[in-house]
């Protein structure tokens, strides 16, 4: 009888253990990695009543492919471009996996931020990827993440504006990781007494020859655009006085950053030319964050949850 206890104990140990009778990787089998360095694929093991095991030590062989390299420990590398398709084994339980390598070394952001308006609708974040030879990437798997939830949350693909304010917007694709900047700003009818992520907008601005129009601002940091229905030549300048601005980098148009000092005033003027109509535009003053108040971390993506090794392995941003 004692033989017979110790047999039924051994059988119940290997029962409640659970031996695997399926290994599911990633979905329906089916990997797609952008990574440049070695990843350890995501296995499920699963027992005969579907139930979900501990991991345990995986065997992964090649079955058909070029760009892959398998380590001892089960990690897999995408060398290059790839459909790849492995055999990963826990005890007697078997399957194919096909490991689509598509490695990623840059992630193509818009070069602007990403402006919603408060009571909005949500804006799709648009980004893309890039292979190490410069190709575009059309495969791939993004991780987002915003850094202040209560500024915008993410819906999918989308990002959702919450309260008036910045934060970074995280972009993780394989091993590389970018920061796109959202903003989220309310509209107002009066220049004059603008604070951060407010802004008045005027469209259909219409001068006669000669005429200028003038709004006075508080001190702070300004966008000012005058955006003219033929460009400069359509009669419209945007002028000031108390300001000091720069030109938007790469924006040939009427695009300014600058600083006001007190009693600072925006105009914009109307030039006297030959022509049978009144020139239009639209004009925007927005108030932003002063860099020399602002918080580092609306200032800088947030690297610091990124050990040494990730940071080294951090990507470009094509803009």
């Amino acid at each position: 009888m004692r033989v017979a206890y110790t047999s039924l104990l051994v059988a119940c140990l290997a029962a409640c253990q659970g031996e695997p009778s399926r290994v599911v990787v990633g979905t329906a089998d089916t990997v797609v990695l952008n990574h440049r360095g070695p990843v350890r694929l995501p296995v499920r093991l699963l027992d005969d009543a579907g139930r979900e095991l501990e991991r345990r030590p995986l065997r992964v062989e090649p079955v058909r492919g070029t760009q892959l390299r398998l380590a001892d420990d089960g990690s897999v590398t995408c060398l290059g471009h790839d459909d790849a398709v492995v055999r990963v084994s826990a005890g007697r339980a078997t399957t194919l996996a096909s490991v689509r390598c598509r490695p990623v070394a840059g992630i193509r952001l818009p070069p602007v931020r990403l402006r919603l308006a408060l009571g909005g609708p949500p804006q799709a974040l648009t980004f893309g990827a890039v292979a190490p030879d410069g190709a575009p990437v059309s495969l791939f798997v993004a991780r987002l993440r915003a850094q202040d939830t209560t500024v915008v949350r993410l819906q999918r693909d989308s990002v959702v504006p919450r309260a008036l304010g910045e934060t970074w917007v995280d972009v993780e694709i394989g091993d590389c990781r970018a920061a796109l900047l959202a903003e989220v700003v309310a509209r107002v009818a009066d220049p004059s007494t603008l604070r951060p992520h407010e802004e008045f907008m005027l469209s259909g601005l219409r001068l006669a020859d000669g005429e200028t129009r003038r709004w006075s601002v508080v001190p702070g940091l300004y966008e000012l655009a005058l955006e003219s229905v033929g460009g400069a030549s359509g009669g419209l300048l945007l002028r000031g006085t108390g300001f000091t601005c720069a030109r938007f980098p790469g924006d040939p148009g009427q695009h300014y950053s600058c600083m006001a000092a007190p009693g600072a005033e925006v105009r914009v003027e109307s030039h006297r030319t030959q022509r049978s109509h009144r020139p239009v535009g639209t004009l925007l003053i927005r108030r932003r964050v002063d860099p020399s108040v602002a918080g580092t971390g609306r200032t800088l993506p947030n690297t610091g949850h990124l050990s040494r090794a990730q940071r080294a392995r951090m990507c470009g941003v094509v803009l």
